[in-house]
């Protein structure tokens, strides 16, 4: 039996803080005030596709150096599903969130307005595992999945959307595949040991965790497969409210600098040791032993990425936000939606070269 959508509810979450964010872009905000005593972020997790931003806050990282001498103290809000984390920066309960691109074009679909400030990592980042317990086929196959049981994180998301992709290169029919919505990755596990579901779509964390524990195989990783039509999705977007960035020009130019700097140092490792050395102590901590292999899965994300919106990022995010309804078949953003000023300003003062796509 399929599963019942939820995806009426996810439309409307993202609605409801649409109507909010738009509410706050027209106030007194765009008098420029006083750096904030606090720089409220929302974040899922500590995630692989987030490392420029934990590498930002490290020890020495780039934006540590920036609040410090700006004296503003950083506060990181731990916020579960893309959806919450639009509400909470409509609310203004977060000064700036690490979001889904397809939650962005939900918002400008329905007429609010989100500040998408830069992207730091390129490609859907999921991974395909398979429940080891199932014993139904090995890595690369995915047609013995026909019609068994698919976990993703949650209607409309990116884990969705590349659950379904997998299954569509297959050959395999989507609609008639039973489908269930954990509503959180860190179900991941879980489901696996209990034998919920056969194949599920997850993040490089909950996916390296599984396989390194034995509870699950690689099957497929769309990160590494750019003949999917979402291979350079923007999945990992910096973004603030209108509100925020008018308050805060400079701050919010200093942070994207940061934030750059620290994504171009991470697309020049050489190893996951490499990669993992800059991060903060709690990222550390929260990733655990499964680094290595979660830098495998990703480290194309970063060798590719640019910090900057390029065409076909957007584009292919659009394809995907309509693939599964976040959007609907005739909605196309505003050509400024997804604007590479800030970052273009950015190479600018570290006197890097602007990648051709972002110029």
């Amino acid at each position: 039996m399929k599963k019942r959508s939820t995806l009426p509810a996810f439309l409307g979450a993202i609605a409801a803080s649409a109507l909010v964010l738009t509410g706050c872009a027209g106030g007194s905000a765009s008098e420029k005030s006083a750096d904030p005593q606090q720089l409220k972020v929302g974040l899922f997790s500590p995630d692989v596709t987030f490392g420029a931003f934990y590498a930002a806050i490290g020890p020495d990282g780039e934006l540590t150096k920036v609040l410090k001498d700006r004296n503003v103290e950083l506060k990181i809000e731990t916020i579960p599903s893309g959806s919450n984390l639009v509400a909470a920066l409509a609310s203004g309960s977060v000064d700036a969130a690490i979001v889904p691109g397809t939650s962005v074009l939900g918002v400008a679909s329905q007429g609010g307005q989100m500040v998408p400030l830069m992207n730091m990592f390129d490609g859907p980042s999921q991974q395909i595992i398979g429940n080891s317990s199932s014993k139904l086929g090995g890595p690369g196959d995915i047609k013995v999945f026909d019609k068994k049981r698919w976990a993703f994180t949650r209607v409309g998301s990116i884990s969705e959307i590349s659950a379904k992709l997998t299954a569509e290169s297959a050959g395999l029919s989507w609609t008639n595949q039973e489908r269930l919505p954990l509503g959180s990755g860190s179900e991941t596990q879980a489901v696996l040991e209990s034998g919920r579901a056969d194949v599920l779509s997850t993040s490089p964390n909950n996916a390296a965790t599984a396989v390194e524990s034995g509870a699950a195989y690689l099957v497929a990783n769309p990160q590494e497969d750019e003949l999917l039509p979402i291979a350079k999705q923007l999945n990992a977007v910096f973004a603030s409210s209108p509100t925020f960035t008018k308050a805060h020009p400079e701050l919010t130019q200093d942070i994207v600098t940061a934030l750059v700097k620290e994504l171009n140092v991470l697309a020049s490792a050489k190893s996951p040791a490499d990669s993992l050395a800059p991060m903060s102590g709690d990222f550390k901590n929260a990733v655990g032993k499964s680094w290595d292999l979660q830098w495998q899965y990703s480290k194309s994300g970063f060798s590719r990425a640019t910090g900057g919106f390029s065409q076909k990022e957007v584009d292919q995010t659009l394809a995907g936000a309509k693939l599964v309804n976040v959007v609907k078949e005739d909605f196309n953003p505003a050509s400024g939606l997804f604007d590479n000023s800030y970052v273009r300003k950015a190479y600018d003062r570290l006197s890097l070269k602007t990648p051709s796509d972002l110029s």
